[in-house]
């Protein structure tokens, strides 16, 4: 590639990522067009990781349709245009990597269990997973994007009263129950282009940020109801902070 060209690629350095993945991109040629004075040349591309720790299937790749980008052939004399489906494809490689798995849940754990409307409930939560990688979607009326975090489950306990026979007499004791909360946030942002480093900048538009929570047990009472609006709450209120 000439100088002129190959100074104007930003360089992608996909080693010694921040969450301690080594990435590997696959590439081939999908198409040239070549028309009076300029060339379009797209790439077909896939970044893996180079170990698969997980055994993660790659059918969770997002990838949709869209169309190449029509460049104003006036506006400059060199464009990259990246689809969305890319920045997913990283996200998922760095999940399939292992890059969520050592995440220090600590603090968010003792954020969670600290919470008074927790402890009344006598509710405490034991770990966390993450079920899903993190995907960047269109975003709203408001945002360029939505990036959603998610499936996150919280592994928890929570002690009930229990009403049985003792020596033939009723008695209430208390029993131990599990259940798995699924909790998916929503993070709209915007997206600037810092043109000196050749990155993406992302500013999240906190006051718009949610969380959807689902509830895995065999307790069906308001008790439930109220735990979703609970945790709901705080996890937004972590996603701001």
């Amino acid at each position: 590639i000439s100088g002129d060209i190959s100074g104007n690629i930003p360089d992608l350095d996909t080693t010694n990522t921040t969450l301690g993945v080594d990435l590997m991109i696959e590439a081939k040629t999908s198409q040239v067009n070549i028309g009076d004075g300029f060339i379009d040349y797209s790439l077909d591309l896939i970044v893996l990781p180079v170990n698969n720790i997980n055994d993660k299937e790659e059918d969770l790749l997002i990838i949709g349709p869209s169309n190449a980008p029509i460049f104003d052939e006036m506006g400059g004399t060199f464009g990259i245009g990246l689809k969305h489906d890319l920045i997913n494809n990283i996200l998922w490689a760095l999940w399939a990597g292992g890059g969520f798995d050592d995440i220090d849940t600590s603090e968010i754990l003792n954020t969670l269990n600290q919470d008074q409307r927790l402890q009344e409930l006598d509710l405490k939560i034991v770990s966390i997973e993450t079920g899903t990688p993190p995907v960047m979607m269109p975003g709203s009326s408001n945002s360029d994007v939505i990036f959603g975090v998610g499936e996150i489950n919280l592994i928890a306990e929570m002690i009930l009263p229990n009403l049985e026979l003792i020596d033939g007499q009723p008695s209430i004791t208390e029993a131990t129950e599990s259940l798995t909360i699924i909790v998916s946030t929503f993070l709209p942002a915007n997206i600037e282009l810092d043109s000196d480093e050749n990155k993406l900048l992302f500013t999240f538009i906190n006051e718009d940020i949610q969380a959807e929570v689902e509830i895995k047990s065999s307790i069906n009472t308001q008790a439930m109801d109220d735990l979703k609006h609970i945790i709901g709450d705080i996890i937004s209120g972590l996603m701001k902070d």
